[in-house]
């Protein structure tokens, strides 16, 4: 069941492709170890994207849709209160949103498991974008 003290907004998108929903508005996480984590309006999720293969398993990527928002969040803008955080702390977050959303634990480690391993390249894609921006910023 999911924690509705850790989850007090209602989760509210539009799809703007097959792959992609964009939030309509504001959503929070309240996470026990960094803080509150406020996933902005027109947010592009992707629910956890795990590819073909294992939706016979795990069922359709968009069930995971809260849990893995908050997280997208996180590999889009790792800022919370002033302090940046790592990718293992963000991933983090996403193991303990899936138990916070009422999955169980060993389905919420095989997904953290899997963002540890697969998550490297949109984070530096991210990171590589938010250096980009800074050095022109400079300019």
């Amino acid at each position: 069941m999911i924690n509705k003290h850790r989850f007090p907004d209602p989760l509210i998108t539009t799809y703007v492709s097959p792959r992609y929903r964009m939030l309509l508005r504001d959503f929070r996480y309240f996470d026990k170890e960094e803080g509150t984590i406020t996933c902005k309006k027109g947010l592009k999720i992707d629910g956890a994207s795990f590819g073909c293969a294992f939706s016979v398993i795990f069922g359709d990527q968009h069930d995971y849709d809260i849990p893995a928002t908050p997280h997208d969040q996180l590999y889009e803008n790792n800022l919370i209160d002033g302090k940046y955080l790592t990718r293992k702390q963000c991933d983090k977050v996403f193991y303990r949103s899936m138990i916070d959303a009422g999955f169980p634990r060993i389905r919420s480690f095989i997904f953290y498991a899997g963002v540890r391993i697969g998550g490297w390249w949109p984070w530096w894609r991210n990171r590589r974008r938010d250096a980009k921006k800074r050095k022109e910023q400079r300019k």
